[in-house]
């Protein structure tokens, strides 16, 4: 890895995994696998998770808490709604909190995934923004790319509505279109079969350019 550690490494609770981490990559963010954590779940929390709104309120400790306060809180009133301050499983899994919460690791980039398991959360967040024929690498690329520039030229709101376009734009293909002028034409399309294709014409003369 050419010395550089990784920024963020995620794995299940494997107390090995855990000192070989913080042994080898003292710099990286060390984080606990959502999809993991809800399976061992099962096994420790029993009859809790037949309680109504457990597992929605546990849900949101893993997932949805984004900062300290809201986890203290949300801990809170799990425990004491359930009456389980003192369970040994939780007890442990509150120890761990930095590793759990998302609002410990504001400072390390995770591309918002929550999960070790590729088909739970790696695929489902880069499908979100790109399309099925876009590499990992090509992901963090583009992004890196659009970041950098978007940050200089445009507010928050309108660097958003920037992102989203930019990022539609990149599931679509283009082939050049053969034409009688100067006038340079693309035909845009994209792979699934219930989308219609557009010709974009761009002429270099006006520096005006049309689509279908």
């Amino acid at each position: 890895m050419g010395g550089i550690q990784p920024r963020t490494i995620m794995t299940d609770q494997s107390h090995a995994m855990s000192t070989a981490i913080a042994n080898c990559f003292p710099k990286s963010k060390h984080r606990l696998c959502v999809w993991h954590l809800f399976k061992n779940s099962s096994a420790h929390l029993g009859h809790l998770k037949d309680k109504l709104g457990f597992n929605k309120l546990f849900s949101r400790i893993l997932k949805r808490c984004h900062s300290e306060e809201e986890l203290e809180h949300c801990w809170k009133r799990l425990t004491m709604k359930n009456n389980c301050a003192h369970h040994p499983w939780l007890t442990r899994l509150y120890e761990l909190r930095e590793k759990l919460c998302c609002a410990y690791g504001k400072d390390y980039f995770s591309g918002g995934v929550l999960s070790s398991q590729r088909s739970e959360s790696t695929n489902n967040s880069i499908c979100k923004r790109l399309s099925k024929m876009t590499t990992l690498c090509d992901f963090y690329d583009i992004f890196g790319t659009i970041l950098k520039f978007g940050s200089k030229i445009y507010t928050i709101g309108a660097y958003k509505r920037f992102e989203n376009e930019f990022v539609k734009a990149m599931s679509y293909k283009h082939k050049i279109v053969p034409s009688i002028d100067d006038t340079l034409c693309y035909y845009v399309y994209t792979e699934r079969m219930d989308e219609f294709s557009n010709v974009v014409s761009f002429d270099p003369s006006t520096n005006c350019a049309c689509c279908t």
